[in-house]
């Protein structure tokens, strides 16, 4: 199990589990901030952390939220193992009201990925599937 080392900028940002088993840490606002309809808001979070390399923390909407109409505008969020600066949530507002966030509020949650090495290949041409459709809505 990997240690990710976390430095706080704000005590009251501390990400937590909800409940023993939870898949993900939420994250805090770190400020209050208004999210007009169809803006891309950078909500920081209160943290600064060290992944180990091998690691990444990927980090998505809330279904609370999403389910308000606040989403992760690049889900999931990526943070790579080098990354050393305050992380920063860039959270948008589908919907047509603007949504208050007050200091404190949970705005997204996060979980650390195990990264996959692989090998790009080039080749002429992909091999074709029997029974596949043509990509989207198929």
């Amino acid at each position: 199990m990997p240690t990710i080392k976390i430095e706080l900028i704000d005590k009251e940002c501390k990400p937590m589990r909800m409940r023993e088993g939870d898949a993900c840490f939420d994250l805090r606002s770190r400020e209050n901030y208004l999210l007009k309809p169809g803006e891309v808001g950078l909500i920081p979070v209160g943290i600064k952390t060290e992944i180990p390399l091998g690691y990444h923390a990927a980090v998505s909407a809330r279904s609370s939220m999403a389910k308000k109409g606040l989403l992760i505008a690049n889900a999931p969020g990526i943070i790579d193992s080098y990354y050393r600066d305050e992380w920063k949530v860039l959270l948008y507002n589908s919907t047509t009201r603007t949504f208050k966030i007050n200091k404190g509020d949970r705005i997204a949650q996060f979980r650390i990925v195990k990264n996959v090495d692989f090998v790009l290949e080039e080749i002429d041409k992909v091999s074709l599937q029997k029974n596949r459709g043509g990509g989207f809505g198929s």
